[in-house]
């Protein structure tokens, strides 16, 4: 256990997020601005090995080449499946480094792992890990301790509660507020830390945290939420941020708002959307497995992108799907790239009613629902399938163009930044970096006139003669 008892102080109260419309306390990192990615490196076979879909070396090869289609913004990319032998595997333990995903020239897993959080900064992406607190499995190292302690959750006839199957496996809840109470929840947060930079990164991915009463503890739902706000917290007080995969809601209320700034899936009404600054709760993508759900909210306010699912090749989970790259750009131009601009902007209201809806923000922007445009002073950025848009993230002048279908001889307006600029440099976005297209492309009246192939990305950023 932890020599330093501090964290036993640690409130579980709910935080009311209403009064400041701001964090409990301020996120370390600003996720409205920032691309959250999955990234799948390895599953059990069930035969004591595992199926890896990529080693950490090849996860910074990919890392280089979202880089590159993502134009440098700043990202944050999950592992998911690098403990023991890949995803889901032997929790409540995270002691072990996946060591089939080690490069040949490490000595460790561990040390691979190190390697891949510090060369990944290289290329803006920040690297942690898609973990899980909820689940425990009878083959985990841990498991005897959490049986013995009574950290596991129970059914009102004093049997363990089990909560699903998954990779073969029977997975029972861990308790949370007996794992507290007990030190074990610090305990295996302050190894973690202590075994990879977590708080270098400044933040990780709990999957799965849902609470459940635990009948044979007497224990409720409202007792386990207050002592999951006592764990995000705590990871808070290490400097790391807690995201996760859902708001969750269980007994109807939202009662992480302000304390997890990103979930995976999110899913809010238009009030919340009104109400919830995207600096205070952003996703992620709507869940769409969901019955009842707005799916337009995401065109009214924008949706990021996941990037796992455009990667796993489901055919053959050894490899990285082939060709991953055209529909990640896609994605990310049509999704992020919106996404990214209109959270830079204050929702002021909607109006109207299905399916005809505007969404009006400062700055003079509108989106309108129907048709999926988004428009800056009545003039176009996004139409449908077709983007022409700022990049906010850097401090050059630059500006994104992408077309999902093609099109010829088609007008765009340039942004106010580019008021006294004469001509530009047309450059094609690749994985590899920008292949130059054309150089002292002349605007008039402060326009350009573009022809895009299909799926074709590419940025225009002012000439400049002594680069050409």
């Amino acid at each position: 256990m932890s020599n330093n008892n501090g964290w036993r102080n640690i409130s579980g109260d709910f935080y009311d997020w209403t009064i400041t419309k701001e964090p409990e306390k301020p996120y370390i990192h600003d996720y409205s601005k920032t691309l959250c990615l999955k990234l799948f490196c390895s599953i059990p076979d069930n035969k004591g090995n595992s199926i890896v879909a990529c080693n950490f070396q090849q996860a910074l090869d990919i890392i280089e080449k979202i880089d590159n289609l993502t134009r440098e913004i700043d990202k944050i990319v999950y592992l998911v499946g690098w403990q023991f032998q890949g995803h889901d595997d032997k929790y409540p333990s995270w002691s072990q480094v996946n060591e089939d995903l080690k490069r040949t020239e490490d000595k460790t897993a561990e040390d691979s792992l190190k390697w891949l959080m510090e060369e990944a900064l290289k290329y803006h992406t920040t690297v942690s890990l898609h973990i899980n607190m909820t689940d425990a499995y009878k083959d985990s190292p841990l498991w005897d301790t959490y049986v013995q302690k009574d950290l596991i959750s129970k059914e009102e006839n004093g049997s363990l509660l089990k909560i699903g199957t998954w990779n073969h496996k029977d997975s029972y809840q861990v308790c949370y507020k007996n794992e507290w109470e007990s030190g074990y929840a610090t305990k295996r947060i302050d190894d973690l830390i202590n075994m990879l930079p977590i708080r270098k990164a400044g933040t990780i991915h709990i999957d799965a945290f849902f609470a459940r009463e635990s009948k044979g503890h007497d224990i409720t739902i409202s007792e386990e939420q207050s002592y999951r706000r006592k764990i995000i917290r705590y990871w808070r007080s290490r400097g790391i941020d807690v995201t996760s995969e859902f708001i969750y809601r269980e007994n109807e209320i939202d009662d992480l708002i302000g304390l997890v700034p990103m979930v995976w899936h999110i899913n809010q009404n238009l009030e919340d959307y009104l109400k919830r600054p995207a600096n205070l709760l952003t996703g992620g993508r709507i869940n769409r497995d969901l019955t009842e759900y707005d799916e337009k909210l995401a065109i009214l306010f924008g949706e990021s992108m996941h990037g796992e699912g455009l990667l796993i090749n489901n055919d053959d989970l050894t490899k990285i799907k082939s060709g991953w790259q055209v529909k990640f750009l896609e994605v990310f131009c049509l999704d992020t790239l919106p996404w990214y601009f209109l959270n830079n902007c204050n929702r002021i209201y909607v109006e109207g009613v299905k399916p005809n809806r505007i969404a009006y923000y400062d700055k003079n922007i509108c989106v309108y629902e129907q048709d999926r445009i988004i428009t800056i002073n009545d003039k176009p950025i996004k139409v449908n399938g077709d983007v022409f848009i700022e990049v906010l993230w850097k401090d050059t002048k630059e500006i994104i163009a992408y077309s999902k279908e093609g099109y010829k001889n088609r007008k765009w307006d340039m942004p106010d930044s580019f008021e006294n600029v004469e001509s530009v440099t047309i450059c094609r976005i690749t994985d590899n970096g920008l292949v130059n297209i054309k150089n002292n492309v002349q605007l008039i009246d402060n326009t350009i006139i573009l022809s895009l192939e299909k799926n074709e990305g590419i940025i225009i950023e002012p000439y400049d003669a002594g680069k050409s």
